[in-house]
C-alpha cells in the first residue's frame, strides 16, 4: 500500500493527540526564566552601571576645576565591577551579558591579575555549568 502526500501529512498531524507528553512538559515547567536564573547576575549589573553612572557624573563635574574626584564613588564602581566578574552566568544570555557589561569597564581593571582570574573563572564556571545542561 502506497500512501499519498495527504495520507502522510493526515498520520504526522495526528501524532501529537496520540501521544502525551507530560514528561516533556515538567522539566520545562521546572526550569526558571533566564532572567530568574540570572537574577543575582542581573543585579549585579545594575549595581556596576549605577556606580559606573555616578563616578562619570561625578568626574564630569570635576572636569577642568582641579578638584579630586570622591573617593567613595570611585571605590563603589571599583567594588561592583568586582563583585560583577565574580558572578557566575547560569544561562547562555548572561554569559554574554556579562561580557558586553565588562566592554565598559576601565582598561586598566584587568591589569590586576586577580581580577582577570575572577573574571575567566566566572566565565570558565558558567560554561561548564551551560555545558551540563546542554
Amino acid at each position: 500500500m502506497t500512501m499519498n502526500r495527504r495520507a502522510v501529512l493526515k498520520s504526522i498531524a495526528a501524532l501529537p493527540s496520540a501521544f502525551t507528553i507530560p514528561a516533556a512538559a515538567a522539566p520545562v515547567a521546572a526550569v526558571a526564566a533566564p532572567a530568574e536564573r540570572d537574577a543575582v547576575l542581573w543585579a549585579s549589573i545594575r549595581a556596576w552601571e549605577a556606580a559606573r553612572a555616578a563616578l562619570d557624573a561625578e568626574m564630569a563635574s570635576k572636569r577642568g576645576t582641579g578638584e579630586d574626584i570622591d573617593d567613595e564613588l570611585s571605590a563603589a564602581e571599583l567594588d561592583a565591577a568586582i563583585t560583577l566578574v565574580a558572578t557566575v552566568p547560569q544561562t547562555l544570555e548572561g554569559l554574554f551579558a556579562l561580557i558586553l557589561a565588562t566592554q565598559g569597564f576601565d582598561p586598566w581593571f584587568f591589569e590586576d591579575e586577580s581580577q582577570g582570574f575572577s573574571f575567566a573563572l566566572s566565565l570558565a564556571e558558567s560554561v561548564k555549568a551551560l555545558k551540563v545542561r546542554a
